[in-house]
């Protein structure tokens, strides 16, 4: 609803002051609440803010629309998609030799995919150029030794 302070702002007001502070109001209320609400969600805000009222949840959503990006930008700026990531991610596991379809291999396949592996890590480090590459090889090659320990 309308604030005590809008009420003792308008006893200061001018007559047309106060009819064009009416207009106002009444243009902020022009949203029903149920679309505020959905387009706050379309535009990745919180419904709410803590101790915020409807008529400054709608003054937010307005801030929101008028500094958001362009439409050719909108949804891209600042956001990752994962499920691309993840994909990258599996195709470069799959070029190493690090698949992770080990689950559907008998034991003697993991083993030997598992000893390919270490083979190709005790490469990478005697092909390690600087101290931090060769630690590094190093490393992975003793997790990996670790890991067949383990299973």
């Amino acid at each position: 609803g309308v604030d005590a302070s809008d009420d003792k702002d308008n006893d200061v007001l001018s007559p047309e002051q106060k009819a064009a502070r009416t207009e106002e109001i009444s243009k902020r209320r022009a949203i029903p609440r149920e679309e505020v609400i959905k387009r706050l969600r379309a535009n990745r805000q919180p419904i709410t803010l803590f101790g915020e009222s409807d008529d400054e949840r709608m003054a937010r959503l307005r801030h929101v629309e008028l500094t958001r990006p362009d439409e050719e930008n909108e949804g891209t700026a600042g956001q990752k998609n994962f499920n691309l990531e993840e994909e990258k991610k599996a195709k470069q596991r799959a070029v190493d030799g690090d698949s992770s379809d080990e689950e559907d291999l008998a034991p003697e396949e993991k083993k030997a995919k598992k000893l390919k592996r270490l083979e190709k890590l005790r490469r990478q480090e005697a092909a390690a150029s600087s101290k931090f590459e060769r630690i590094r090889s190093w490393l992975k090659r003793v997790l990996k030794e670790w890991e067949m320990d383990i299973d």
